[in-house]
């Protein structure tokens, strides 16, 4: 566990990354909320099991939302005109665009649990930070289901339409000493 933990935090704390999370029974959620709160980064926590009853858009504005309270901008950025990549909803894109406004070239970390709920619209948050918008955005998406899709809907797979996730995985849980763990660990 403790080897475990160690990755995610120097993952977290290295450049933007795409993190799998997985482990089923596993106390994952617990320690990934531990282990971003102690990375003194503005974060966004969503439980996508929410999502069977919200609207795409409805999420991405909780997610903005979460963010803009913990940022801190000195000036509004000027935000050049960018070209919606084919691979990306409008809705992604715009959300990308609204970040990269708030952020200021900050590092921000969004936090999916369950994201096997999110279906589709997961490529395309996959991808946000791989576009010309330069978003330091770490994804760590936290979920039982290993095969989570990579590749957008629709488009076809390439290099540049593929994220392979660092995949983190957490054996079954062994009681409560494992957050003791990560509290040690900072």
């Amino acid at each position: 566990r403790v080897n475990e933990i160690r990755t995610l935090m120097s993952l977290l704390r290295s450049s933007p990354v795409p993190i799998l999370v997985t482990g089923a029974g596993s106390g994952k959620s617990s320690i990934v909320r531990e282990i971003v709160r102690q990375q003194n980064k503005p974060y966004a926590w969503v439980d996508c099991v929410i999502l069977d009853s919200t609207r795409e858009e409805a999420f991405l504005e909780n997610v903005y939302h979460q963010i803009y309270s913990q940022v801190k901008t000195t000036h509004d950025t000027k935000h050049n005109e960018q070209h919606l990549p084919s691979n990306l909803s409008a809705a992604v894109w715009i959300f990308g665009c609204a970040l990269k406004r708030i952020l200021d070239n900050q590092s921000v970390i969004l936090v999916l649990d369950h994201a096997e709920r999110l279906n589709t619209m997961l490529p395309q948050l996959w991808l946000l930070p791989q576009t010309s918008l330069g978003l330091r955005l770490s994804i760590v998406v936290i979920s039982r289901n290993v095969l989570l899709p990579y590749t957008p809907c629709g488009t076809r797979s390439s290099i540049e339409t593929t994220v392979e996730p660092i995949r983190v995985h957490f054996g079954a849980y062994r009681g409560k000493q494992t957050l003791k763990d990560v509290r040690s660990l900072h």
